[in-house]
């Protein structure tokens, strides 16, 4: 990679620097939540959030069988909250990155989805592509996350190869089980495996392929009702050793990934391709119940972190961040989702990579036709504090959703050279300034998200799983 332009505000001085790198419901609870006001002929209601109580931890509670240490990664994104920032600890110390191991990734992978470490092991899903029936599966691939020896793989789950989902297999980490999203017979749903083994549980139907979320004793998701119509939608929660729902919750649209701080539980409406704003809607993750929605900009997964809940949308074209206990807005921020370049338009997407007291990292993925950039916001205000952005002269250069870790901002991309060869790299920046720190070339193009756990840093290239210490 060539010349970065980091731009900092730091006490409204403008400096420039440029960096070289090369409980249970019945049934009934449906009914009785569709004579409530959810949704009008004009639109979405608003009402605002109730206040609730806490009564459980957010990341580890008695029963609950999560791993979740807090040097672990045993979520897609760390915690229940989405933050993507983990203790100093978990990661490497110094700024060198040095490898510690590699393994070659299963034959005839074709896209590396999931990554989590957890109990000593690295959990890596993939898709795996069969030329002779032209399908693609699900692989696990399963390793120690010391030495990078395989321990167990399996493939589950098979679809024609024209359909092609957009989420991948995302695996949550259990002390005795691992949950992930699949499609099996053309449906989506979640399933859970032996974390020893691989061996199959259970099964329940999704509306994606997008793993559960973890809060307190319980696994929850969002799917269609399984007696109803397209546009009957539910959040479920289930018991995660056995599958069993144990409540369900009527929804007035499809309900996107939720996000919880382990005293509510949010779920998002999309805005995406609808006249209307998204919502947010706003449940108690024991027993579903409705404890308020609220009209917000909703195009991909929401963060909760610190009382707040921050959203990016389609329609409004906004990022915004919501007082997690009223609803209320705490700033909101205009962006530029279409964007000319040359004879073609290119819709950005927004996406969260790491949230802190201090900093909000936001990723705007330009989709490889022109370079993403990193923002780093004021998590408060919604002000930029820095920005990377990459030279226009310099490689197409693609972000991959980046990781916070102790004072330490860690992300994985590829370049994209003139001469169609993809190259990956991971490169480390000060959470506080943006200076990089250091960069390290990958054997391969990366297109999956960090982890760092028990003192290392994970990448999953095109065709190679690593370790860095």
């Amino acid at each position: 990679m060539g010349s970065l332009v980091s731009t900092c505000n730091d006490d409204q001085n403008t400096y420039i620097k440029t960096l070289e790198i090369n409980n249970m419901v019945p049934r009934t609870r449906r009914e009785a939540l569709a004579a409530m006001a959810l949704t009008a002929s004009a639109g979405c209601i608003t009402t605002p959030f109730e206040e609730s109580k806490s009564i459980f931890d957010t990341r580890v509670s008695d029963g609950f069988p999560i791993a979740a240490d807090t040097d672990e990664w045993a979520l897609p994104h760390y915690d229940s909250g989405h933050t993507r920032y983990t203790p100093s600890e978990a990661a490497p110390s110094g700024t060198d990155l040095h490898r510690h191991w590699r393994r070659p990734t299963p034959e005839n992978t074709e896209r590396a989805a999931g990554l989590a470490v957890a109990n000593g092991r690295c959990y890596t899903t993939f898709e795996r592509y069969d030329r002779r029936q032209d399908t693609t599966s699900i692989g696990f691939h399963v390793v120690d996350a010391d030495n990078g020896d395989v321990i167990w793989q399996q493939t589950m789950g098979e679809w024609q190869s024209g359909f092609s989902p957009i989420y991948g297999p995302l695996p949550a980490v259990g002390a005795e089980m691992l949950w992930f999203g699949e499609i099996s017979d053309g449906r989506e749903q979640l399933t859970a495996v032996a974390a020893s083994t691989g061996e199959r549980q259970w099964s329940v139907p999704t509306s994606t392929m997008q793993t559960a979320v973890p809060t307190g004793q319980l696994l929850h998701i969002g799917r269609r009702q399984p007696d109803g119509g397209d546009n009957d939608h539910e959040a479920v929660a289930v018991d995660p050793l056995s599958g069993e729902p144990v409540w369900e919750t009527a929804l007035s649209n499809s309900p996107g990934y939720p996000a919880s701080d382990g005293t509510d539980l949010f779920y998002p409406i999309s805005d995406h391709g609808r006249d209307s704003p998204g919502q947010i809607v706003k449940l108690d993750p024991v027993t579903g119940e409705h404890c308020g929605a609220i009209d917000a900009t909703v195009q991909s997964m929401p963060v909760v972190a610190d009382g707040r809940l921050y959203s990016s949308g389609w329609a409004s074209r906004r990022l915004v961040a919501l007082e997690t206990e009223t609803g209320s807005v705490a700033w909101e921020r205009d962006v530029r989702f279409n964007h000319e370049f040359g004879d073609r338009g290119v819709n950005a997407r927004y996406l969260f990579g790491g949230v802190t007291e201090e900093r909000l990292i936001v990723l705007k993925h330009m989709h490889g036709i022109r370079s993403d950039e990193l923002w780093a916001l004021d998590p408060v205000t919604g002000d930029t504090v820095w920005e990377v952005i990459v030279d226009p002269s310099d490689p197409v250069t693609t972000f991959n959703r980046p990781l916070v870790a102790g004072s330490k901002l860690f992300v994985t991309g590829t370049e994209s050279p003139k001469n169609d060869t993809r190259e990956g790299f991971v490169t480390v920046f000060d959470l506080g300034s943006g200076e990089l720190l250091a960069r390290q070339k990958l054997p391969s193009a990366c297109f999956m998200p960090p982890v760092v756990a028990a003192g290392r840093l994970f990448v999953v290239c095109q065709e190679d799983i690593l370790a860095f210490s």
